[in-house]
């Protein structure tokens, strides 16, 4: 028997003994993304990650506090002891939840999106995806998918919660992802583009009309000016373009081949 730990407490379960020793600290230990669905391309290419847990004990996730529309997500970001997120690695991986045979099922619903779930622990890295991750569809599963799939929502609450009552800061990305979307809808607000003349770092892409990548001062001068450019609707060199920002976190691919 050992003492789970978590942001907000212990609690006797059984599971792996206790770990003296940390994870790599730049290693992306945690990670939990929902892509795809039936969105607007906008919408699509402002998808991005909604957690991620590090080695050294960062902890980024949503800032639940912003939820502006049509703008790149807001982050926080808390340090908690790089011990307790081996810990939660190695009981987490314990559970042989996320992995690709396990089975949550598919809901007979079209258009959602995938939850994917990334784990790096003392294994080495695994993941699962989830279609359709939520509590609505549970009734259209069987108990087991359904059992796996409610488990998978225990394991994301518990790295959410490993903070604890730390007070988080806001999180600025020195990295960003910058994609062209091809067409562009007329607004009445296309501010001058902060960054660099969009043609000196995008280049095309299988999945996106164009993408590249920022980084430093460059990054969090487009990164904060996007928050406040619902739309994502720029001017640049005289011409109208839509240039989507989102944050760029440690560990996550820039832009797909």
């Amino acid at each position: 028997m050992i003492m789970l730990l978590t942001g907000c407490g212990a609690q006797v379960a059984s599971g792996p003994e206790p770990t003296n020793t940390p994870l790599p600290a730049d290693q992306l230990v945690f990670l939990v993304e929902a892509t795809g669905g039936f969105v607007p391309a906008l919408n699509a290419a402002l998808q991005s990650p909604a957690l991620a847990v590090y080695g050294d004990g960062r902890v980024i996730q949503y800032d639940q506090k912003k939820k502006e529309r049509d703008v790149p997500a807001a982050y926080t970001i808390a340090r908690v002891d790089p011990l307790l997120v081996a810990q939660f690695a190695a009981e987490t991986e314990a559970r042989n939840l996320i992995q690709e045979g396990t089975d949550f099922g598919k809901p007979p619903v079209s258009d959602m999106p995938t939850t994917t779930v990334q784990l790096n622990g003392p294994s080495g890295p695994q993941s699962a995806q989830v279609y359709a991750f939520a509590d609505t569809f549970d009734k259209d599963l069987s108990e087991a998918q359904a059992k796996a799939r409610q488990e998978l929502g225990t394991v994301i609450d518990r790295a959410e919660a490993l903070p604890g009552d730390a007070e988080p800061a806001a999180y600025r990305p020195d990295t960003v992802r910058v994609v062209e979307l091809e067409d562009t809808e007329f607004t009445e607000m296309a501010p001058a583009w902060p960054g660099p003349a969009p043609n000196s770092f995008l280049s095309s892409t299988q999945t996106f009309f164009s993408c590249g990548t920022l980084s430093g001062a460059a990054a969090e001068k487009a990164y904060a000016a996007a928050r406040r450019n619902p739309g994502a609707v720029w001017t640049a060199e005289g011409t109208e373009l839509t240039l989507v920002v989102t944050a760029l976190l440690p560990g996550t691919v820039g832009c797909p081949a």
